[in-house]
Parts: C-alpha cells; sequence; structure tokens
C-alpha cells in the first residue's frame, strides 16, 4: 500500500526517538554466550597466536573484527586449525564479495558489517543481486542453525538493535598475554568469541582513543561492541514491528476518532485552539503507549504514521467542516 510508504515529516522526532529511548533505558542481563578479545594492539601475527590459544579451548565460533592492509607478510605461515572461523565481509572495488577459511592468506576477507544507524542493522547484504550474511548474521549461522532459522523467517530487511548494554554486560577477557589465570578460557568452550578492538588502555571509548567508536543510544563503544550487541538481539531478543494489518486497524480509529472529535470541537468558541490542544495530547499519549508497548512486550508500534494521522485528520475535518458551514 502506498500509504505504508510514506515518510512522516516529523520522522526524526517520531520513531526514531521513542526507538531510540527504549535502547537506552532498556536493562538486559550479561550474555552469557559472547565473550570478547582485545586484540587492539597486537600485530597479525600476534593475532593469529591469539586465535590459535583461544581455538585449544573450543570455542564454538571465533569471529575477528578486524581489517589488514597487508597480509603479504603472513603468506608462510601454517593454516590455523580454527573451528568455524569467521571474518567481515571484503567488498572489493570490483565488487568481489567471498568469505575465506582462513584469514592469514593473500586473499584473506576483510572488512566491516554495514551499520545503519545506531538503532538498526542489516542482517543480509544485496551485492549485484546475490544475497550475503552480514558479520553478525554468519556468526549465528555457524553458532546455533535454529536461531539462524529463526532470523531469516522474520524476512525483515533491517532489524531494531535490542542493546544488551556497554562492555560489562559481556564476558570480556581483554588481552589474552594479560591473563593471569588461564583457567578462565575453559569458560569459552561452546561459545562465540569476538576478537576487536577495545581500546589500548581502557575497554571504552575516550577522547584519546576514538578508532572504531560509534555513539549509541547506551553510550559511545567500539565496533566490536556493537556486533556484540546484535548478535545479543538475535539470541531471541528481538524487537518485532508492528504488523501491517494492526497498523492499518489503528490508522482508520485515529481518523474515525479525530474527525469526530474535530466536528464536536468546531461547535466551540475558540474551537480550532482547542482541537491543537487535543492533537497535543494525542501525540504525547502516543508516544506513552509506543513507549509502554515496546517496554512490555518488545513491539515497535508505528508511532511516525500515528503521529501523521493525528496531525493530518483534524485539520481536513475542520476544512470540510468549515466549508460545509459557509456553503
Amino acid at each position: 500500500m502506498f500509504l505504508f510508504k510514506v515518510r512522516n515529516p516529523i520522522y526524526w522526532l517520531s520513531n526514531r526517538f521513542y526507538v531510540e529511548a527504549y535502547q537506552a533505558t532498556s536493562n538486559k542481563p550479561i550474555n552469557p554466550e559472547i565473550f570478547l578479545v582485545n586484540i587492539s594492539d597486537l600485530t597479525t601475527s600476534e593475532i593469529r597466536d591469539q586465535i590459535f590459544i583461544l581455538s585449544q579451548y573450543e570455542p564454538a565460533v571465533i569471529a575477528i573484527d578486524y581489517n589488514a592492509d597487508d597480509t603479504g607478510s603472513l603468506d608462510r605461515t601454517e593454516r590455523l586449525n580454527a573451528p568455524n572461523l569467521v571474518l567481515p565481509l571484503l567488498i572489493s572495488g570490483s565488487d568481489s564479495v567471498r568469505y575465506s577459511p582462513n584469514p592469514f592468506s593473500n586473499d584473506a576477507d576483510y572488512g566491516f558489517v554495514r551499520v545503519l544507524s545506531p538503532s538498526f542493522f542489516e542482517p543480509f547484504i544485496q551485492i549485484n543481486g546475490r544475497r550475503y550474511p552480514a558479520f553478525a548474521t554468519k556468526i549465528l549461522e555457524e553458532f546455533d542453525s535454529r536461531l539462524y532459522e529463526k532470523l531469516t523467517s522474520r524476512r525483515l530487511k533491517t532489524e531494531i538493535i535490542n542493546y544488551a548494554g556497554n562492555i560489562e554486560n559481556f564476558q570480556y577477557l581483554g588481552d589474552l598475554t594479560a591473563l593471569k589465570s588461564v583457567g578462565v578460557l575453559e569458560n569459552i568452550r561452546g561459545k562465540i568469541v569476538i576478537l576487536g578492538y577495545t581500546g589500548l588502555m581502557h575497554p571504552r571509548p575516550s577522547e584519546f582513543d576514538s578508532y572504531d567508536a560509534f555513539v549509541t543510544p547506551k553510550g559511545s563503544m567500539f565496533g566490536v561492541l556493537v556486533h556484540a550487541n546484535i548478535l545479543s538481539t538475535m539470541f531471541e531478543n528481538y524487537i518485532t514491528p508492528q504488523g501491517q494489518g494492526g497498523l492499518a486497524l489503528m490508522i482508520l480509529g485515529i481518523i474515525v476518532a479525530n474527525a469526530f472529535i474535530t466536528f464536536l470541537l468546531c461547535r466551540r468558541i475558540l474551537g480550532y485552539l482547542l482541537i491543537k490542544v487535543a492533537q497535543a495530547a494525542q501525540v504525547l499519549l502516543g508516544f506513552v503507549t509506543c513507549s509502554f508497548v515496546i517496554h512490555r512486550f518488545q513491539v515497535a508500534l508505528d508511532y511516525e504514521m500515528m503521529t501523521l494521522a493525528v496531525l493530518i485528520t483534524p485539520e481536513i475535518a475542520y476544512w470540510l467542516f468549515k466549508s460545509r458551514e459557509f456553503s
């Protein structure tokens, strides 16, 4: 339907605002399936050694959020025997896309998942008519086929990131070379381990260390943390957009109610002013309702279309009433 493609002119003050407000205030427990390793100041060879150490403790997936401009010096290193090794996509100038089983070969595929905004992400990327799993989606596919099938069955081009939180919401191992006891590595068996940049001094971005940092509703965080939050979302923590059928009924109800209220208020002194007050009250009530529903049921109502109906319907009804009055 064409109506559902209309972009509300106050979009940035409606859907985006209330969704980000939810993301900033939601509370999620620590995710026990995801571990993070810091490779911020390591050479490519040292990162290879970290992967080798991790692989000895049998994690389900080792993923690397890392970009190397030159892997030529590593072409003679022996092949890594790491299970389910996942790298981001590399999209070359000719739009060739591959996943490499060995991240330290000359034709290794590096890159970063395409994050659309601090609130949304794209599970699959369309390139030259073909669909490729984004970085976090590929990790999920390797880790749990049931969860992957649930993601694909949603058939959404974009998903809302249901933020668990910053570094404290994940199992953070830091730099493996600084571990005082390798016994903690026993905990990664059957889990997901993501290696990435988490700062040189502290695992939160600062004004002196903002490489690969993003501003999110949960505060500034490194890219590897954004990936971890996307993964946490796909562990059945989805925010479900409102269905079009329910939205159509809701919009129809708003239109009928606003038309009726407008015709009643038009017969009163200062009727137009009262209509504006009623509009403001409905916009506020809609925001409160949407915020309650997304916190309670994790369903994102379309506040954008709701506010559009509230703003337009009374104006049309008012001028129809006035034109009939003067005819």
